[in-house]
Order: structure tokens, then sequence, then C-alpha cells
């Protein structure tokens, strides 16, 4: 038996309790949640005595995104911010560069370091200086909020077809950076 909370938040004391009855796996790092996938994966697959095979896996899925790249290679340099999906207090929430978003620097995509909230004062100014902005969508009502939105229908992307909305289960996915 083994338990996997590598995403479960576990504190000490859940730890110790579930340890207690199995083998438990739990985060790695300081946070609760949201621990990016290749380590969550790499640890089951020590776990479970299959590393290679957990490697094997964690390369193919980088070697597709890297093939997106080769096969686009328009998208070379091309910035791309992954914003969310819906307005948080009149503004936008953008994603840093970092293990989140390192599928679309794999692409061939930049990924500008911008502020990660951008404010209705900053949203035309930092959101037009990307080439394409991706929306973290979970519905047609969200995508239809944003684009209904007055700053964001003077946007570049908007005039040039630039977004990118997402469905309910890609935002959950690009959530939790998983493949």
């Amino acid at each position: 038996d083994l338990i996997v909370a590598t995403n479960a938040g576990l504190d000490a004391d859940t730890y110790a309790a579930l340890s207690a009855v199995a083998p438990t796996i739990a985060q790695s790092g300081p946070d609760a949640f949201f621990e990016p996938w290749k380590d969550q994966a790499t640890i089951v697959g020590q776990a479970v005595f299959k590393n290679e095979v957990m490697t094997g896996l964690i390369n193919g899925v980088d070697d597709r995104f890297k093939a997106v790249a080769t096969d686009h290679p328009q998208f070379a340099g091309k910035r791309a911010l992954l914003l969310g999906g819906t307005l948080y207090r009149d503004s936008v929430q953008a994603r840093p560069p970092g293990w989140r978003t390192d599928f679309l620097t794999q692409m061939g995509l930049m990924v500008p370091d911008v502020p990660s909230l951008i404010g209705r004062d900053q949203m035309a100014e930092v959101l037009d200086t990307a080439d394409v902005l991706i929306w973290t969508t979970e519905s047609d009502q969200e995508r239809d909020a944003l684009l209904a939105d007055p700053t964001i229908a003077q946007l570049r992307a908007t005039t040039g077809q630039r977004h990118v909305f997402t469905t309910k289960e890609l935002a959950g996915a690009i959530a939790f950076a998983s493949p």
C-alpha cells in the first residue's frame, strides 16, 4: 500500500496519521498545493520503483511541447501572457514565468515578467505588449464577459484576434501545470 498525497496540503499531524496506515508521499516543498507535476510524478515513480518509466513519460511530454516549437518556428520569441479567466477585483491575474508557464517556453513562446495583478489603470499598457493573450476561461460566458469589458475590447489582441480562451478542462490542467 502507498498513500499519494502530493497535492493534498498535508500538515505534520495528518502526515503522521496517514503514515501510521501506510507509507505516505506528501508534497516535497513548502507549498501545500500546486507542486509542479514533474516533481510529483518523479517522487511517485521512485516510490513504486518505476523511476525510469516515469522519467521516460515526463521526457515524452516535454518532447511533445518542444515539437510544437520545431513545427511552428513562427512562435519563436512571440510574447505570450497566461491570464486568469475572469477579472479579479477589476484586475487581470497574470502568471509569471516559471513552472506553470514552462510549456509555453518549450513551444518557443516567451513569457514576459509582468505584475501578477494588473490593475485597470495598467491593463491596456501591459496586455498590449503581448503577441497573444491566453485566458484560462472555464466557459463561453467567461469568454464573453472578458470580450465585453471595454478595456479588453480595445486591446490589440482583440482587434487582431489574438486571444486564446481555454475550456474548463484545459484551464484545470494549466492550473495544475499538468499534461
